[in-house]
């Protein structure tokens, strides 16, 4: 798939493209990457939800996070799980902080 300017529609930069400017000042330099968006209130670990956008694309209370993010995991069953490892944790530490 090459890059064209429907992939900026959504991003918070998208106004530069013919209306305000031009063009965006990031579209000419953007490749195309895979990245998985998560929002702000989100909490992790995140499932990841692949989608192909520009490497410049920015949305307003999202983040674009790559597969690699030590906060990823392949489905809910697995965050659900992390989760839980995690809540685990954080109980056993606050025990031993009480004794």
């Amino acid at each position: 798939m090459p890059k064209n300017r429907g992939m900026c529609r959504g991003c918070h930069n998208d106004f530069y493209n013919g209306q305000g400017a031009k063009e965006c000042w990031s579209f000419a330099e953007a490749r195309i990457v895979t990245r998985s968006w998560v929002g702000i209130w989100d909490n992790p670990p995140y499932v990841w939800n692949p989608v192909k956008i520009l490497s410049c694309h920015t949305k307003q209370g999202r983040h674009a996070l790559e597969r690699n993010d030590c906060r990823m995991t392949e489905s809910p069953e697995a965050a659900a799980e992390l989760r839980k490892k995690w809540d685990d944790q954080s109980s056993s530490r606050l025990e031993e902080q009480k004794t």
